[in-house]
């Protein structure tokens, strides 16, 4: 492939053109907040991430009778099958699964446009239909009622999630499938403009729930109310977003078709070619950089010795093609579960990481205006965020000299 910076500077301002112009025609319909103040923004940056919703849904369902009464409407189910239920994150891998003492359903949520894991949706049926038994018929299986497909704009889950791949004289699994398929439905988890009414959406329920709420007024429920306002606003503020880029793209189709270059599809796809790969440029840039270093997905990091057992690693982490570049240093074998709060040994490792802090700072390695202790997880980072591209260069010479640092140091 033939490399032209021009032709793909052209095709990126030309599809950065699009998504301004869409940008501005949306912030003139833009909605207003039901509150002005977003308390999900202040506390976590992880509204983008499916386990933050899964965990909000939970609440939801226990803490909100007339959403989970809205929600079992939405998707067909009679709502006297839970009258007594429970809610599970994570029983059998399954993101949220709704049960009562004869009936279930499976919550697959995807919001973040996850990848389809292979069987995923077929594992999770197989599990409540071969483990979990009905309370007042012990010798007979939860009855499946739905399996909701959780997803931003209503796609479907893949024939790899629902358990294609695999040999048909399996019929047992043949009738598994197709009862998956029967009992599958999607609902669309953000705000859509103009909405499909022959689509089910979340929204709605959402919406009716702080109805009930407004209509009551109780005093001990302000609170709730609060929390439904300030939800609602970050499922439409990202509805937008979504829709905004879905129809900046559809417009730079038309720019495209209406360009009269019979090569442009070809220019696309090499400019497509080259983003797919920018990552990992990136990565070999900054593993070149920090000669040694090793990469793992989108890092690259290297291991000091602490203590004679475990090891303090310098972590660059590119996240993707066009994110910020962020430095972190991650104390001993951590680093392989850092963002799981609930690992075995946690506290063991706090201490670790509380006295390689405090070395750093003596020494002067690390400082109070630089650096910064995660709350959530065995982390420092740094306080910089560097721009993608542009400032590589510069994150690469912070992590060098926390290297001379690191490296000529005993622990």
């Amino acid at each position: 492939m033939d490399y032209n910076f021009d032709e793909l500077k052209y095709i990126m301002e030309k599809a950065s053109a699009c998504y301004e112009k869409v940008k501005e025609e949306e912030e003139e319909k833009k909605y207003e907040p039901l509150s002005s103040f977003n308390f999900f923004k202040i506390i976590s940056n992880q509204y983008y991430k499916e386990n933050f919703h899964s965990d909000i849904l939970k609440f939801l369902l226990e803490n909100f009778p007339v959403f989970l009464d809205s929600f079992l409407e939405l998707i067909e189910v009679d709502k006297n099958n839970y009258k007594n239920y429970s809610v599970n994150r994570e029983e059998g891998r399954i993101d949220i699964l709704i049960k009562s003492s004869t009936h279930a359903i499976i919550i697959e949520n995807k919001m973040n446009w996850a990848e389809d894991q292979d069987a995923q949706i077929y594992r999770y049926y197989k599990y409540v239909k071969e483990n979990l038994k009905s309370k007042l018929e012990p010798e007979s299986e939860l009855i499946i009622e739905k399996i909701v497909y959780l997803t931003p704009l209503g796609d479907y889950p893949s024939k790899k999630s629902l358990g294609y791949d695999f040999d048909k004289k399996d019929t047992k699994k043949n009738e598994y499938i197709k009862d998956i398929e029967s009992k599958l439905i999607n609902v669309i988890a953000y705000y859509v403009k103009d909405i499909d009414n022959e689509k089910k959406y979340l929204l709605p329920c959402l919406e009716k729930t702080l109805k009930k709420e407004v209509n009551e007024d109780r005093e001990d429920r302000e609170e709730y109310r609060f929390f439904l306002k300030n939800y609602i606003d970050i499922l439409k503020e990202r509805g937008i977003q979504i829709m905004s880029t879905s129809t900046a793209a559809t417009k730079f189709l038309e720019d495209v078709k209406n360009s009269g270059d019979d090569n442009v599809m070809d220019k696309i796809t090499n400019t497509k070619a080259i983003l797919d790969t920018l990552q990992d440029a990136r990565l070999d840039f900054f593993k070149k950089g920090l000669s040694g270093s090793k990469v793992s997905y989108s890092c690259c990091y290297k291991t000091y010795e602490y203590d004679d057992k475990d090891a303090c690693h310098l972590m660059i982490s590119v996240g993707s093609a066009l994110a910020e570049t962020r430095i972190f240093i991650i104390y001993g074998d951590y680093f392989y579960h850092w963002e799981n709060q609930k690992s075995e040994g946690r506290k063991n490792y706090e201490t670790k990481q509380n006295e390689l802090i405090e070395i750093l700072k003596e020494k002067g390695i690390v400082n109070d205006n630089d650096f910064t202790q995660h709350n959530d997880n065995l982390a420092i980072y740094h306080n910089k965020m560097f721009k993608p591209i542009i400032e590589d260069e510069e994150a690469l010479d912070v992590a060098l000299k926390l290297h001379d640092l690191l490296s000529n140091f005993k622990f």
